[in-house]
């Protein structure tokens, strides 16, 4: 046999055997022991679960807040825009409701004046068409 076989056996052997000698040295925790651990690495992890839910929801609530921030600067400054755009588009609106109107009377006065000319050139006309005295 090899010498390393040997060892490796040797080796194998002592790792069977420590947890049976460990548990009469009482060098290994008992299974309340364990128990109670788990239990309370349990609690530790539900603990640290909760906090960083509770972290997450501050976090998810002040970035809300900033966007609101900035959101309603922004729109603030478009709500001014649309304003002042619908305020010159009602000028606008008011303004070519008007000119119709204007348009009418001048026509209406061109009218008047045309007809006042033919008026007078037919006059004219017969007068021009008389004999002479």
């Amino acid at each position: 046999m090899r010498p390393g076989r040997a060892s490796q056996r040797k080796a194998r052997t002592q790792q069977v055997l420590k947890p049976a000698r460990d548990r009469a040295a009482g060098l290994s925790a008992s299974a309340t022991s364990l128990k109670t651990d788990l239990e309370l690495a349990r609690a530790e992890v539900r603990a640290l679960r909760q906090d960083r839910d509770q972290l997450k929801a501050a976090l998810q609530r002040r970035l809300g807040h900033q966007l609101d921030r900035l959101g309603n600067s922004d729109l603030v400054v478009r709500v001014d825009e649309l304003t002042e755009a619908a305020q010159r588009l009602t000028g606008e609106r008011d303004d070519a409701r008007a000119e119709p109107a204007a348009l009418q009377r001048q026509v209406a006065t061109l009218e008047d004046d045309f007809a006042a000319s033919r008026t007078s050139l037919r006059r004219m006309i017969r007068e021009g068409n008389l004999p002479l005295q």
